[in-house]
């Protein structure tokens, strides 16, 4: 079964009131209520691609998949990339919350060396 975890992202991501955040994207309350629960048959594709633009995701990241025991025994099903990510992921505000000031300032730098664009190598 596939299932939208907009949810779960969000607060990947380290954001504190989802709902709000949703609609100051510009999704209306109710859509941003339901997309904050999870309580999705559907998603509009242009939701989809402002979701993905505001999270700085895939829509890969967005779905998560999961097998049935039958499903699960076909370890090249085209789905298993979706498989239900395990919970290691944490806040980042909680994993680094018990850091040293100098480990955080590596943690800043680290941050700021993946937000630079990446040169095309062709």
């Amino acid at each position: 079964m596939l299932k939208f975890n907009v949810q779960k992202l969000l607060k990947n991501k380290g954001v504190i009131n989802p709902t709000m955040y949703l609609q100051k994207a510009g999704l209306a309350s109710g859509t941003a209520t339901k997309y904050k629960n999870s309580e999705l048959r559907n998603m509009r594709l242009d939701h989809l691609e402002k979701l993905c633009e505001i999270m700085n995701c895939t829509p890969n990241e967005l779905l998560e998949w999961i097998p049935n025991s039958e499903q699960l025994k076909n370890k090249n099903h085209p789905l298993m990339p979706l498989l239900k990510r395990k919970e290691n992921m944490t806040l980042a505000s909680e994993g680094i919350s018990y850091l040293a000031l100098n480990d955080l300032e590596k943690v800043v730098k680290f941050i700021d060396e993946l937000k630079k664009p990446k040169p095309n190598v062709d």
